[in-house]
């Protein structure tokens, strides 16, 4: 008699095909209703700039969207070392990093990041601090100012969508265009959008063309979620606004 083996991965095959249909457990629903995917959004238009800190600083205006990034030097004009022990920002200004020590005849740096997405039509000021264990230096200071040209008034810039399950929640926002820089909203992507839902539509607004955006929530379990909506235009120097999302569903 001859004896014939089989392959493992064939062996596998033909015992599968035997197996009862029941015997496979079912597919556990998906967590999402429906496929994940994350979209980030264009690249910001990032604007660099650097002076001493010291002093006021006048930052170059730029744009509502554009990414303002600036470094302040420290100079170390004595014979020690000299360590930042503590640096405090301007509001809305983030640290991108800073020296740790300067050594001597050195240049040390501080870099911060401004976004400037909320802040069409302000002008930020703040006062940049750091603090060193340098007894001629213990603190360093430079007020900073910086104007943001409205590229479009958004109102509001989060949204907030709260309450219990099982009942609907939505929030509106308007976008209304500068005269300055008129555009039109060519669609609207979420940066994930699992549970959030939304409708545009056109309006006049006090006598100017506007937009008003609709956010539902979607979400029917307790829980909380954020997200970002993408106002894509069809302006080149602003293709893209951000409006942020905060869902917080709470127990019935």
């Amino acid at each position: 008699m001859k004896v014939f083996f089989l392959p493992f991965a064939a062996f596998s095959l033909l015992v599968s095909g035997l197996a009862p249909a029941e015997s496979t457990p079912p597919r556990s629903p998906t967590a999402f209703p429906r496929p994940f995917q994350i979209y980030l959004g264009l690249e910001p238009k990032r604007l660099h700039s650097s002076s001493p800190l010291s002093g006021t600083q006048v930052l170059p205006p730029v744009l509502q969207g554009d990414q303002v990034h600036h470094v302040f030097w420290i100079d170390n004009p004595t014979e020690r070392p000299i360590e930042i022990t503590r640096v405090q920002l301007c509001s809305g200004c983030m640290l991108e990093g800073h020296s740790k020590n300067i050594l001597p005849g050195a240049r040390g740096h501080l870099g911060f990041v401004i976004p400037t997405d909320a802040l069409g039509g302000q002008t930020l000021t703040g006062a940049v601090q750091v603090w060193t264990d340098h007894p001629n230096y213990s603190e360093l200071r430079a007020e900073v100012s910086l104007e943001v040209k409205a590229f479009a008034e958004v109102q509001p810039y989060r949204i907030w969508l709260r309450g219990e399950p099982g009942k609907t929640h939505q929030a509106q926002a308007t976008i209304i265009p500068n005269p300055a820089y008129p555009f039109e909203i060519q669609g609207v992507r979420a940066r994930k959008g699992i549970w959030i839902r939304w409708e545009l539509e056109k309006i006049v607004l006090e006598g100017r063309p506007a937009f008003q955006l609709n956010i539902y929530n979607t979400r029917t379990k307790p829980g909380a979620y954020q997200d970002v909506l993408f106002i894509q235009t069809d302006h080149p120097e602003r293709p893209e606004l951000k409006l942020r999302v905060e869902g917080r569903i709470g127990s019935p």
